[in-house]
């Protein structure tokens, strides 16, 4: 099991624990998310809390949490985005490592999970950057790159978090586990992908008649749409990419979850 430094054990089994399949992985991620689903929620509306709250007692609140450029300008568009990653790498970080905690059968209550992100923070935000800036430069090369770039470098987050790498040495990691299993991320990622299109879909839907037709108190109803949507989706993100990098780990290095966890303890 790689320690703390992310150095490999010698001992670690190389007989696979499992086959690394779509539905394994969306079994786990799903049944980790729901499993625990009060506390990866509370995760993630809290993170976002203060960002709810000011959008709350500013003009065009729902605008500025929409990215609504035309009410917002571009200044607004550009704080606005750049508020809302840096709150949601804290809240991605802290719900994989909680999920990896569950996965391995340990429940841990929020403040050891939004430590957990914390902890990482830095090195989440520096390979999320590096992450986006090689996708797109392999979109730019006639999209089907940019597709096999973010397959392989699914797992880049959950090993920064779960064994303590770098950004470079978690993206290397993450397309090392990757290799030959590019097809079943794309597979988990469409299925993520409707979900999530439906999902939002709905949210929308209800957002936009409220923003129609509330006035007076019930106005910050469709920003607290906005929380729980935000809230749901990055804990969904959050527990699915846990699952496919455990899931990796043990059809590859034949390592459990629970073994992927020793490195909290």
């Amino acid at each position: 099991m790689p320690d703390g430094n992310g150095d490999a054990d010698t001992d670690v089994t190389t007989e696979p624990l499992g086959e690394f399949t779509a539905g394994a992985v969306l079994s786990a991620g799903f049944g980790s998310l729901f499993s625990n689903f009060g506390s990866y929620l509370l995760v993630s509306g809290t993170v976002f809390l203060p960002l709810v709250i000011w959008a709350s007692l500013i003009d065009n609140g729902i605008a500025f949490l929409q990215f609504d450029v035309n009410q917002i300008g571009w200044v607004g568009f550009a704080g606005a985005l750049f508020i809302m990653m840096a709150l949601g790498f804290v809240a991605y970080a802290a719900i994989i490592y909680g999920a990896i905690e569950q996965q391995a059968g340990n429940k841990i209550g929020l403040a050891k999970m939004m430590a957990g992100g914390i902890n990482q923070l830095l090195p989440v935000v520096i390979a999320s950057i590096l992450v986006a800036l090689v996708t797109i430069l392999g979109y730019m090369l006639l999209v089907i790159p940019g597709v096999i770039i973010s397959l392989a470098l699914t797992a880049t987050i959950p090993a920064i978090v779960a064994e303590r790498l770098g950004p470079i040495d978690a993206m290397k990691r993450s397309a090392a586990l990757a290799d030959g299993f590019k097809w079943t991320i794309f597979g988990v990622v469409i299925v993520l992908g409707i979900f999530n299109g439906v999902l939002t879909f709905a949210f929308t839907f209800v957002q936009e008649a409220f923003v129609s037709s509330s006035s007076g108190g019930a106005a910050y109803i469709p920003i607290l749409i906005f929380l729980a949507q935000t809230a749901f989706t990055t804990a969904l993100g959050g527990t699915i990419a846990a699952a496919v990098y455990s899931q990796l780990r043990a059809a590859k290095e034949g390592v459990s979850a629970d073994d992927i966890a020793q490195v909290f303890a």
